[in-house]
């Protein structure tokens, strides 16, 4: 996430706010929400899913492309080396320059 947010003050040239939740925080929320033990189907269940969700990604490191190599998962630019990707950076530009296409613009028209 830091690259992301260095990428994008770079491009803009503007400084963006960082507001970063410590190690022993997710921790202790993980065992927290998970000695409560609220019902799956309750909203009380969102801290269960929230400080789970922090430790995979934050702490654990499972988003990452390593982590999925070393679970057997390709790259689609390792099965298709001819396909045409757009890079974080390049996708940031468009945003900045106003020409970016939301990834759902499509589904605009059929929700009107």
């Amino acid at each position: 996430m830091n690259q992301l947010y260095d990428m994008l003050e770079e491009a803009s040239g503007e400084k963006i706010d960082r507001n970063y939740v410590s190690e022993a925080t997710i921790k202790a929320g993980v065992v927290r929400a998970e000695a409560d033990t609220p019902p799956a189907d309750s909203f009380n269940y969102f801290e269960v899913v929230k400080y789970q969700y922090f430790n995979s990604l934050g702490l654990r490191g499972d988003n990452t492309p390593e982590y999925a190599r070393y679970l057997g998962y390709v790259d689609a630019t390792e099965l298709y080396p001819d396909m045409k990707v757009t890079t974080p950076e390049a996708y940031c530009q468009e945003i900045l320059s106003g020409k970016a296409i939301t990834i759902y613009q499509r589904l605009n028209s059929a929700a009107q």
